[in-house]
Formats: structure tokens, C-alpha cells, sequence
């Protein structure tokens, strides 16, 4: 094998690790969505601010919250799926 091939193997070989550790976190994004626990955090994040919360909560979950709330703003960001998707996102990066 030349010094060619063998480099050429070496990127890939970094290529699709790198991919499967993005795409890992993935694996399970549709499993686990169920309305028991998360709509108390979905609500703070569709209804953040001032006028809708006590003013030691708003902020000690400020960052948490305006994250959450752009979030509900972007595509499906207001079903539980979007949502799963959007913060495995960030786990995946």
C-alpha cells in the first residue's frame, strides 16, 4: 500500500468516526416522548418572562429558559419530537 492509499484510508477512516459520534446521539430521539414530565419545562419555555413566572425562577433558569423558547420558535419546535431533536443537537455537537 502506498503513502497515497493509505492517507486516503486514514481520512476516511476520521470522516465516519466523526459522523457516527454526530449521529449517535440520535439513535433514540423518537423513543421517550411521552407528556408526563416535559410539558413543565415546555411551559416555561412558551411562556418565559416576567409576567409569567416569580422573579427568583425567571432567573435562576434565565439561559435554560430563552434557549428552550428559541427552540419552540424554530420548525415543529412546539411538538415534543422537534424538540427532542433540537436539544440532542446540542448534545451532538
Amino acid at each position: 500500500m502506498n503513502k497515497m492509499n493509505r492517507r486516503m484510508l486514514i481520512r476516511i477512516a476520521e470522516t465516519l468516526g466523526l459522523l457516527l459520534l454526530f449521529f449517535y446521539p440520535f439513535r433514540h430521539v423518537y423513543v421517550g416522548i411521552d407528556m408526563l414530565d416535559p410539558g413543565y419545562n415546555y411551559a416555561n419555555y412558551t411562556f418565559a418572562g416576567l409576567e409569567h413566572m416569580d422573579s427568583m425562577w425567571f432567573f435562576a433558569t434565565f439561559l435554560s429558559t430563552w434557549i428552550g423558547h428559541f427552540f419552540t420558535l424554530l420548525p415543529y419546535g412546539n411538538t415534543l419530537l422537534g424538540m427532542n431533536l433540537y436539544t440532542t443537537l446540542i448534545l451532538a455537537m
